[in-house]
């Protein structure tokens, strides 16, 4: 009775907390990274531009996002912690759109984005210059280069006269078989071939025999090859000048290159130069720094940046263009530099942290004919929490502690979580350690949205006890069993395995105080029995 009455009192509690309630609750729009949607919030036939809105229970909210930065993709709506995976539309002239029917409490949704080159889905303009028999291609359909290039000469693909050709310049994603441009036999021209500013490409193949490009003197290789067929440059009979941006030296199929023409020299970026002069298949060769056409780029923390909440965290640099990355783990230090950037290419700077939360970027920045200083105007203040064991004693440790997002991808163990971004969720799961894991009961896992407090308590309950009581007695005779020996086993909270022991009295009784879980008795009569 007394325990129904406990929960009769809280039910009537609760009722009265609820009738207290205002009929109104917040919905927050963001995204990640800022910046790059515009947030039309609207119940009504009126959307409003702006990120929250105070929304009746039971209304329908509309949430409406356009991208307004080029290059962004909406990856995913997240509501509460909760991926959305259903009506997540485009529509109406939003690039996603979601609704729903307001619940009984605030929402918080964050929209993910990606930066991602805006890749057209047909050949259209290239620059061709006819008086030079240049061409910059950097509006094609990957796998479809050719086609691109013979429509920027004539609109009628197969009447385009490829003997003018003599210059390639391309940006954008490759297929391997747009490699096959540089050995199409009626562009007989062709001296220079640059794909330097590409991506998608990882190996540079050998050709077959009979491909010969008896023209070709330069050829430019993006950061993205990582692996070089053997007898990749062997048909190139005028070869004289490849350069290869990658800045570790890729991998020589064979561990050689054969038949790479006499004269022929490798450029290479200037701080991995060391690196190719001692590598198995490259040490044999001509190896010169890059020094035309490439820059660096210096970018600077803000002044009185508490640089330490910062550590470990990643600057990343990503080309506008081919969406290549290149990252830096943040240290102590101020200044990074990224070197060996070429000339007429742009990029974005973002600081992220392991969530890939952006608490900081630059974008839209011009390498042209200099080196390039930028600084970080204001960084998103970075928040550390810490999980806190609080057992009816005070503070206790002894416990594994991962760290999930809200989604379940790991961030992290131990007890502090460093660099998160206020308003983020992220889950705490706990697993006592042997000597707490038989005292208390193991915590469940622990949803947290990140704000000003940087103590998060676990307070720790004590494993309930219960009293087992029973008697020995003989099988044969019925009558009890003195002194009998009694094991209680318990695997407390499914791990750990605890043991008690008691005997019998005089009349085969006994009693023993252990936790309510589950349990297994045995007996044994002592011995001489």
């Amino acid at each position: 009775m007394k325990k129904l009455f406990t929960i009769g009192l809280l039910l009537l509690c609760q009722l009265v907390a609820i009738a207290q309630k205002s009929n109104t609750h917040t919905v927050t729009v963001v995204t990640n990274p800022a910046g790059v949607c515009q947030i039309d919030l609207y119940y009504s036939s009126s959307p409003i531009s702006h990120s929250s809105l105070e929304v009746s229970v039971g209304q329908q909210v509309n949430i409406g996002l356009k991208i307004i930065t080029t290059g962004f993709v909406i990856d995913s709506l997240v509501a509460d912690g909760i991926q959305i995976a259903e009506n997540f539309f485009g529509g109406y002239g939003y690039s996603k759109s979601w609704h729903f029917e307001m619940p009984d409490h605030d929402v918080t949704v964050t929209a993910y984005l990606h930066y991602t080159p805006d890749l057209p889905p047909n050949p259209n303009e290239s620059g061709w210059d006819e008086q030079t028999g240049s061409i910059t291609v950097n509006n094609f359909t990957p796998g479809k280069l050719l086609d691109a290039i013979r429509k920027a000469l004539n609109p009628d693909l197969y009447q385009a006269d490829l003997s003018k050709v003599k210059a390639i310049t391309v940006v954008g994603t490759l297929q391997a078989n747009d490699l096959d441009v540089i050995i199409e036999r009626q562009m007989k021209n062709l001296v220079y071939f640059d794909i330097s500013r590409t991506t998608g490409l990882t190996r540079f193949p050998n050709f077959y025999e009979g491909n010969t490009r008896e023209t070709l003197t330069t050829l430019l290789l993006p950061a993205t090859i990582n692996n070089i067929g053997n007898t990749a440059f062997s048909n190139f009979e005028s070869l004289r000048s490849i350069t290869i941006y990658a800045t570790t030296p890729p991998h020589l199929e064979w561990d050689k290159l054969e038949g790479v023409p006499a004269g022929a020299v490798f450029y290479v970026p200037a701080e991995s130069l060391p690196l190719y002069a001692e590598a198995e298949g490259w040490k044999d060769f001509d190896l010169q720094p890059i020094t035309q056409g490439v820059h660096k780029l210096t970018v600077s923390m803000p002044s009185g940046t508490d640089i330490k909440q910062y550590k470990d965290m990643v600057l990343e640099l990503v080309n506008t263009q081919t969406a290549q990355t290149r990252r830096y783990v943040l240290t102590a230090q101020t200044q990074y530099t990224f070197t060996n950037l070429i000339e007429n290419t742009q990029y974005n700077i973002y600081i992220k942290n392991a969530r890939e939360d952006i608490l900081g970027s630059i974008l839209a920045i011009e390498i042209n004919k200099s080196d390039v200083q930028v600084t970080f105007s204001n960084l998103e203040q970075p928040r550390d929490i810490t999980l806190q064991l609080i057992a009816p004693s005070g503070a206790v440790e002894g416990a594994a502690i991962t760290w999930t997002d809200a989604l379940g991808n790991y961030l992290a163990t131990g007890a502090t979580l460093t660099g998160q971004m206020e308003g983020a969720r992220v889950i705490a799961k706990v697993k006592l350690g042997q000597q707490l894991g038989t005292q208390y009961v193991q915590p469940a896992d622990t949803l947290i949205t990140v704000g000003s407090s940087s103590i998060i308590h676990c307070p720790l309950s004590i494993l309930p006890q219960v009293e087992l009581t029973g008697t020995v007695t003989a099988i044969s005779t019925d009558l009890p069993i003195r002194s009998a020996n009694i094991a209680v086993t318990q695997q407390l909270n499914g791990l750990y395995p605890k043991t008690f022991t008691t005997t019998t009295d005089a009349q085969g009784r006994w009693t023993l105080t252990a936790f309510d879980a589950p349990t297994e008795i045995t007996f044994s009569p002592q011995r001489g029995s």
